[in-house]
């Protein structure tokens, strides 16, 4: 869980034990009803929002991990076609056809085109090609491999939307139940200002955040996917 989060879901929880205790007083003070009930609420809000994002990002690792384990067979793939180039060809032309030297297959749109592309060249030259080891088998899994890359890139690019929109939502939630804790100690600090209420003034103090810099912690950053 985010540090921010569960630290705001502890502080949240500890006041609304203590603004019930002194619902009373907190209204009498002048602070709203509605306020006092609200963090509860708002407590579920941000329960029920984190959650949703964390399974959103869940989502996206593992998306991202399909993603990462298509573009590893088929940059395999191709490093086998290539090697059997090499030892099928001495000439250069030859394996410029190949695009051997290319540095396009780090990114997961530059592994696509070459997937779509090498079929038709290795198509030219499969009689060289087989006695390489490299046969129509081969080169059909070119094929094969360019569409197993494009639907796990689009499941991974739409996880990564829900993650962000998830996030997004569940970051205003939080929002809302800062303002709401700052308004009710501030009304607190109204409403128990005298010495004699020292004592119960300090129970609304915010907890301690154990070090961890919750109060304040921007969200937590999904998973990096490959360069598209």
């Amino acid at each position: 869980m985010n540090d921010s989060v569960n630290y705001h879901l502890r502080d949240g929880s500890a006041l609304k034990g203590t603004t019930e205790k002194y619902s009373a007083e907190l209204q009498a003070g002048g602070i709203p009803e509605e306020d006092i009930q609200g963090i509860g609420t708002k407590l579920d809000d941000l329960k029920t929002k984190n959650t949703a994002q964390e399974q959103a990002e869940g989502v996206l690792r593992q998306a991202t991990a399909r993603q990462d384990a298509v573009m590893a067979r088929a940059n395999a793939h191709v490093n086998k076609l290539k090697e059997a180039v090499k030892g099928a060809f001495t000439d250069k032309p030859t394996w410029k056809e190949f695009h051997i030297g290319s540095d396009k297959l780090n990114t997961v749109k530059g592994m696509y085109a070459e997937l779509n592309y090498l079929p038709a060249v290795a198509e030219k030259y499969k009689t060289e090609l087989a006695k390489r080891g490299f046969k129509d088998a081969d080169i059909a899994l070119l094929t094969t491999l360019a569409e197993e890359l494009d639907t796990a890139d689009v499941a991974q690019e739409n996880a990564k939307k829900v993650a962000k929109g998830a996030t997004e939502v569940r970051d205003l939630a939080l929002k809302d139940m800062k303002t709401l804790t700052r308004s009710i100690r501030h009304g607190a600090k109204v409403c128990f200002s005298k010495p004699e209420d020292a004592a119960k003034l300090k129970e609304f103090e915010p907890i301690s955040d154990g070090g961890s810099g919750g109060s304040d912690t921007p969200p937590e950053n999904p998973p990096t996917p490959p360069q598209q």
